[in-house]
């Protein structure tokens, strides 16, 4: 339902570091991520990614009409411009 981009991090620019961020998360029964650990990704940019994840907010998954938590996998990619 709404996601943030990731503020690319200066030091990222600063180095040309780009690339992807593997994130594990945990979305809330009210579709909030509740929950999150980097699985993969540079350090530089797994912080700014963590961040920007940590305010996404999702339809809740249904089970036989009630909301569950849902763990999933997010990859967030950043590109120099």
């Amino acid at each position: 339902l709404h996601t943030d981009q990731p503020i690319d991090p200066v030091e990222a620019k600063a180095r040309a570091i780009e690339g992807v961020v593997k994130l594990n998360i945990l979305i809330g029964t009210n579709g909030a991520v509740r929950d999150l650990k980097v699985i993969s990704g540079d350090p530089i940019l797994a912080q700014a990614a963590a961040d920007a994840v940590s305010r996404w907010t999702y339809q809740p998954v249904t089970l036989a009409g009630r909301p569950i938590e849902v763990v999933t996998e997010v990859d967030v990619n950043f590109h120099l411009h």
